[in-house]
């Protein structure tokens, strides 16, 4: 996951993994958001998530994602 990574796209992989039908795109946005959670990026993405977004699974993976750190 490059620097160029915006909350915005870790939200919607986020929901995908979660709410998607396709298992394909599960599968897609799981290895993004575990590559993500290796990045730098990941502490201010997940800090603004924890903040801004209103879905509590959201909020729930910031928290995870920062835990983790």
């Amino acid at each position: 996951v490059g620097m160029s990574v915006s909350a915005s796209q870790i939200e919607q992989a986020i929901l995908a993994l979660h709410n998607s039908q396709n298992p394909h795109q599960q599968e897609q946005a799981n290895l993004f958001l575990l590559s993500f959670n290796e990045s730098e990026a990941a502490w201010g993405i997940s800090l603004e998530l924890l903040t801004r977004s209103p879905a509590l699974l959201v909020q729930f993976y910031a928290a995870n994602c920062l835990y983790s750190k």
